[in-house]
């Protein structure tokens, strides 16, 4: 469906149908359906490592044009359209992959018709100058007005931190959108965000004054609005960024007359008495989770006669692992490859351990620990690295896992750590898998500690060892790190691997009958266990 977007072919329009007599009012289209993303973060993709892994733009991009074609079908007849609406917070992270990350996430959906895309307040955080280029970017990928960044109540100014582009990016930024389905039907859409983004401090001063932005109150900005350009749509929709923190108060825009449906808030009408039946309006939806998990689908049937009543209804789709990724998106992944690579051996060609506890390798830990080791060769984490290998071998979407720090963190031991880890070139037989010291932490004072004590020395007459580091990162007093369920944590956590238990996992690889299970810390009254040596 092709959307006609802006004003001035509506006035010209207004005017030629006046000319002629008068304007007919447009007919509704017997269904709108509106696809509402929002709350990306820069989630290009999951790691796809685990099985009920959910969201990123990869899988994402795929739901939303295929659910497009489903509900663009005709409904009795009459025409069925369909709109893609964003909230906002599509940028996301501070690492140099993931503001690349976040550049495609944004090019992928200038090239999916959005109708509208807010800001949110992950997009003011990235800092005015990426913000820019990115947008410029992916217009340049979509094709002119392709990227209809909005704002109702977002004003840019001189920041205190990074360069200043306040001017173009006021420029770009529209208060609303009137968007003109093919039968001459509008939708406008008054996009908001939440002013409590202003008050959160980030190295002592308020986020907006560091990064150059005010935030205006959203009620009023939108009723100034609906004063002024009311008529120029026949159908009005607010909606909220970051609206699952749940911060802004809706009652102020429950209240404002002439909003027909409310997106982004977690809770329903203010004004709707409970247990009350029929519809109070604006109808309220709440808006997407975080990290493209799902794509909220929203479906106004317009009445067929005079005693019909309008309708909406909302569900969530969900963005599963069962989806395959689009192959757009895959290519976009693919383009920044040389970019992500050249960065990794950057950082390889510099890395040096400059932090003590320098790592040891697993066959260290062997000479002391012979029954844990092989133990542990029976284990998956064993082969957390030659799974990757296959991985990149066999999933088109994956062919770089074995080269990707997003996944090598996980899949080998302490990549690229200060400490000394894997780094693809030193001790690729001993590092290249989740070992010992991936849990337990770097060994070196560990080591130097049970071969110094067994010869009768203290702590205080080691001098090999920093007494005032010998307890860094929580070591217990054998200079080892306890594990615990937070240690699991660290990979197996809710994004990357969703069926994660703790019990049942740590069952997995369960060190000797000498050495016992460590805490855990997730369920209350567990005693704490012993020290693991």
């Amino acid at each position: 469906m092709r959307i006609v977007h802006g004003l001035c072919l509506l006035m010209t329009c207004a005017m030629l149908l006046q000319s002629c007599g008068g304007a007919r009012k447009a007919e509704p289209p017997a269904r709108l359906t509106l696809l509402v993303s929002g709350n990306t973060m820069g989630y290009l993709r999951n790691c796809g490592c685990a099985s009920g892994q959910y969201g990123g733009e990869l899988r994402r991009a795929r739901v939303l044009k295929e659910q497009r074609d489903e509900a663009s079908k005709s409904s009795k007849g009459r025409d069925s359209e369909v709109l893609a609406l964003d909230l906002g917070s599509t940028l996301g992270g501070e690492e140099f992959i993931d503001r690349l990350y976040s550049r495609q996430v944004l090019k992928s959906m200038a090239q999916l018709d959005y109708g509208m895309i807010g800001l949110g307040k992950t997009d003011l955080l990235f800092g005015q100058a990426d913000l820019l280029d990115y947008i410029q970017q992916a217009e340049a990928a979509g094709g002119e007005g392709s990227v209809p960044i909005t704002a109702v109540n977002l004003h840019f100014s001189k920041p205190q931190v990074g360069e200043d582009h306040s001017r173009e990016l006021n420029e770009r930024i529209q208060k609303y959108r009137i968007l003109t389905l093919p039968q001459g039907y509008r939708v406008g859409v008054i996009h908001a965000i939440d002013p409590g983004v202003t008050i959160t401090l980030e190295d002592g001063m308020k986020v907006g004054e560091k990064y150059g932005f005010d935030v205006m109150p959203m009620a009023k900005a939108t009723q100034q609005v609906l004063d002024v350009h009311r008529k120029e749509a026949d159908f009005w929709i607010f909606t909220l960024s970051d609206g699952v923190e749940g911060v802004a108060d809706p009652k102020p825009i429950a209240d404002i007359e002439g909003l027909d449906l409310v997106i982004g808030f977690n809770q329903g009408n203010p004004n709707q008495t409970p247990g009350s039946d029929g519809v109070v309006w604006p109808f309220f939806v709440k808006g997407p989770i975080l990290k493209a998990r799902d794509l909220v689908e929203i479906t106004i049937n317009f009445p067929q006669s005079a005693d019909d009543d309008r309708t909406v209804a909302a569900r969530q789709l969900a963005v599963g692992s069962k989806v395959k990724g689009d192959e757009t998106v895959l290519g976009l992944i693919n383009d920044i490859w040389p970019e992500i690579e050249k960065y990794e051996n950057e950082k390889l060609a510099s890395q040096t351990v400059k932090q003590r506890p320098a790592v040891m390798g697993q066959f260290t830990c062997r000479t002391c620990h012979q029954n844990i080791y092989e133990s542990m060769l029976l284990t998956k984490h064993q082969l957390a690295f030659e799974s990757l290998v296959q991985r990149a071998k066999e999933d088109p979407e994956q062919k770089n896992a074995d080269r990707d720090s997003k996944c090598l963190s996980c899949h080998t031991t302490l990549y690229i750590s200060p400490h000394g880890g894997w780094n693809k070139i030193d001790k690729q037989e001993e590092l290249a898998m989740v070992s010992c010291e991936s849990c337990h932490g770097p060994g070196e004072y560990h080591v130097i500690y049970m071969m110094e004590t067994a010869a009768g020395r203290t702590l205080e007459q080691i001098e090999q060892i920093p007494t005032d580091e010998f307890a860094i990162d929580g070591r217990n007093d054998k200079g080892i790190i306890r594990g615990s369920e937070d240690t699991c944590k660290q990979c197996h956590d809710a994004e990357n691997s969703p069926k994660f238990n703790f019990k049942e996992y740590w069952s997995r690889i369960e060190h000797s009958l000498d050495m016992p299970a460590p805490e855990q810390a997730a369920e209350a009254g567990t005693a704490a266990v012993e020290d693991a040596h």
